[in-house]
Formats: C-alpha cells, structure tokens, sequence
C-alpha cells in the first residue's frame, strides 16, 4: 500500500468524537442488540470470583521498539498462541477474538452496563485489562514473568511503529492488522501523543479526560483500520502496545508529584470490572486494587521518563479572564480582559480553556484548532500564529449508531500564543481543520462553545 492509498484509506476510517471528555461526563449511548450478542463475554458471569494479591516477581514492561530478538520471538508466539485458541477452543475466553470484544462489549454499545470512555472509568479500567490479558498471554507461553511491551509514541526516537509489529507486514506475523493505515517505516505526524498538556494538570478529574484526548485518541486515528473505532479497535494487536503507554503515562504522571492522587472516595475505589483471568476464571477487580501497580500487580515501567520540570512546580491553574461568548461561535475579548493578559506574556505559564465545545460527530478524525479564519484555511499547523493545538475524535462504531456527550473542557498551551490573542481586539471564533487537508483552501467548520477562560499556572 502506497502513501496515497494510506491516506485514502485513513480519510475512510477517521470519524469524530471529542477528545479530552471529562471524566465525570457520561456519554449518550445507543444499546444495539446485535452487537452485544457478538461482543458479549463467553459462559457464565454471573457468579465471579473477587481478585486476590498477585505473588509474582516484579518485572518491567519495556519500550517496544528495544525489545532484543528473543523478546520478539516470545511476544510473537503469545499472540499466536492466543490466536490459535479460536479455531482449537472457540469456547475458551482467553482466546484473541474474545480478547477484543471485551473492549468492545464495554464501549457502550455492546449490552454491558459500564462504559469504559469518557468517564473515571478509563485509566483503571483499561489498567486491569492489560493486566488480565499480560497474564493470559504468559501463561499460554508458560512464562509468568512475561510482561507486554510499550509504544512510547511521545518519545522522539520511537515515533515510527515498532518493527515487531510490522514486520513481516503480512498475516504470518500474530501481531499483524491488515486495516492499518500505518506501515513499516510510516511516523507519526508530530502533532499525534503529545501528552504535555495532560501531564501539567494537577488533579485526575482533569488528567484522565485531557489524557484520553488527543496523545490517546490522536493515536488511534494516526493507526487507522481497526483502531479508529472503539468496538473494534482491540483487534490491532498494537492496541495493547498503545494503552500500556497510556498505563505508563498515569504512572508518571502519578510518580511527578505526591499532590497527583487517584480519587479517594468510596465510589471509585469500590467500582469493579470483570475479566476472565489466565485460569478461565471469571474475577472482578476494584479501582483500589490496580492504583498501586507495582506493589499489586506486579509491573513497573522501565525506559524514558518523561518529566516536564517547568510543570512539575505549578500546584493549581488560577483563572485569569473570562472572555465574552457572543454567541456559541463568536468570541470577543475585552479592553479589561487584554489589560491582564499583556503582564503575563513571556512570564507565566498559561492555558486557554474552551468550555463546553460541540465537536463534530460524524467521523473518527484528528482537527487541528485555529482561532483565524485565514490561518485555518491555510492549515500550516503549528508553524501558523494562531493554531492552538490537536483535537482528536474517536467514535464508538463505525456505523456511528452509538452517539457520546460532548467534553466538559478542552485545554490548550498558550506559549508562544498569548500575545497574539491578546492583541485581537475584533471578535473571533475557533476553527476546526481536519490534519489530513492540504491547504490553501481547507474547509473549516466553526467549534461552538459556551465559554472561553484564560488561566495562569500558579507556583507553589
């Protein structure tokens, strides 16, 4: 497949959700029948059995693109042991096929009564699945110490798919995916994993939603094919790569600052998902039990850390201005509004927040956010004056029958913007560019907001 047609087919996968959902936000899901009969779990449920301590070894799961030869050989032959299990045991629950529709059955659309995105569900949920598919994986392998491997996408030297995946880059690789759109030697766009924004919030309400936006998101539509949609996307055996550096990424963030906690109530300590373990066995898991994973389930994450000294001493974002929504698309910052915003250029951290935003629904798709007109149309990213950043959208389905709520809030970094901003004196609106247009008359839509805050980071 050459690059025209990677893109043709990336252009027919991409649909569109809202990136940065909120983790309180829960979604508008239509149930479809059909859908939960096939993604539903295999045998009984209804009586499970409560997790216990894991008594392993610790052992480090590691960046994909360093595995030594023998590692790859051991990755591979898990996953076509799994997938081996659909045609000798098509009962058996840990087998690759029922390994994916446990994503999908939880993607709200397939009859089970949790969603797994776009709630406080999302980090935890998706944790103590990788864990419970890890150890599957050893098992079949007869290797407990056996830990999945990493795509550390936001690391600069590891921004092409790892090798073991691609290569060969046909159906006798088990880590193969024929929908893909990308292939050996393609690199994500510089734009897609970028997780700086998520890892300066200070609280989970909003490092989870900001997380699961555009670094997690962005790289779902970069991937395309399968990944593009949450009730399919666990069939890219790249999946699994993808959300243990998502995993990894909580992990940092939770290690960056000791103010930088999982939620403390009752209720979400106390929320269960259900998994089949290595022994067949339906087991539920609490949030309490995969906060701490090193100490209970046994991982850590060796490689790269990534640390961003410059947010690691702010505490809170303070807000600075509320600017003037017009209308739900026209937005006017003030004579007083500029007056405190001019202090602050090159002297403080600073973030615009657009609350509320009606992103567009009808596609899987990554938008780059303007907020001129003629900088949209232009679509340079960001080498232009007024582009604020990636906004990605996943939907459910690809027959787009399951509709989500819309963020809460999406967040951008201002450096290097602010005094642009400040200068508008004249209305303006944000602008939407799918990444994939080519300027310099890309079609722009308008993003809706109900309101537009500037904040300051504030110092300890």
């Amino acid at each position: 497949m050459d690059r025209t047609d990677k893109e043709e087919s990336r252009r027919h996968f991409l649909k569109a959700i809202g990136a940065d959902a909120a983790a309180l936000l829960l979604p508008v899901a239509l149930v479809r029948p059909a859908f939960g009969q096939v993604c539903a779990p295999p045998g009984n449920t209804s009586n499970p059995t409560p997790w216990v301590r894991d008594c392993r070894s610790i052992q480090a799961r590691r960046p994909a693109s360093t595995l030594t030869g023998s590692e790859i050989t051991k990755l591979k032959a898990a996953y076509k042991a799994m997938r081996d299990l659909a045609t000798s045991d098509p009962a058996d629950p840990r087998g690759f096929l029922h390994q994916t529709h446990i994503h999908c059955h939880n993607c709200g659309g397939g009859g089970s009564t949790i969603q797994v995105h776009f709630g406080d569900r999302f980090l935890p949920w998706h944790r103590a699945y990788l864990y419970f598919h890890e150890k599957i994986l050893g098992t079949l392998i007869g290797d407990m110490n056996f830990r999945l491997p990493y795509w550390d996408w936001e690391n600069p030297a590891h921004r092409t798919m790892p090798s073991a995946y691609t290569s060969p880059n046909n159906s006798t690789n088990p880590l193969f995916n024929s929908p893909r759109s990308m292939g050996p030697g393609d690199t994500l766009d510089p734009t897609d994993g970028q997780p700086a924004t998520a890892l300066s919030e200070t609280n989970f309400a909003d490092f989870s939603p900001e997380l699961e936006g555009s670094p997690h998101g962005s790289i779902h539509n970069a991937v395309g094919g399968d990944m593009s949609f949450f009730d399919t996307a666990a069939k890219d055996p790249i999946f699994y790569a993808h959300h243990a550096n998502v995993d990894k990424l909580w992990s940092d963030w939770t290690k960056a600052d000791a103010s930088h906690t999982a939620p403390t109530t009752a209720a979400w300590l106390n929320q269960t998902q259900g998994f089949f373990d290595e022994n067949k066995k339906w087991r539920t898991i609490r949030n309490a039990d995969v906060v701490d994973h090193e100490a209970k389930l046994r991982y850590i994450y060796a490689g790269r850390t990534w640390e961003y000294i410059t947010w690691l001493c702010l505490r809170d974002w303070v807000l600075v201005d509320r600017l003037q929504v017009l209308d739900a698309s026209r937005i006017q910052l003030t004579q007083a509004g500029r007056q405190k915003l001019l202090p602050m250029i090159g002297k403080s951290e600073t973030r615009l927040r657009l609350i509320s935003p009606q992103l567009p629904q009808n596609r899987s798709a990554s938008y780059f956010l303007y907020y001129d007109e003629r900088d949209a149309k232009a679509n340079r990213g960001p080498e232009s004056p007024s582009y604020l950043g990636l906004v990605s959208v996943v939907l459910m389905s690809k027959d787009g029958s399951q509709k989500m709520g819309q963020p809460r809030k999406l967040d951008f970094d201002l450096k290097g913007k602010l005094k642009g901003l400040a200068d508008r004196s004249a209305e303006f609106s944000f602008f939407l560019v799918e990444k994939t247009q080519k300027g310099p008359n890309a079609a722009v839509s308008k993003l809706p907001v109900r309101g537009v805050e500037i904040l300051r980071g504030q110092e300890a």
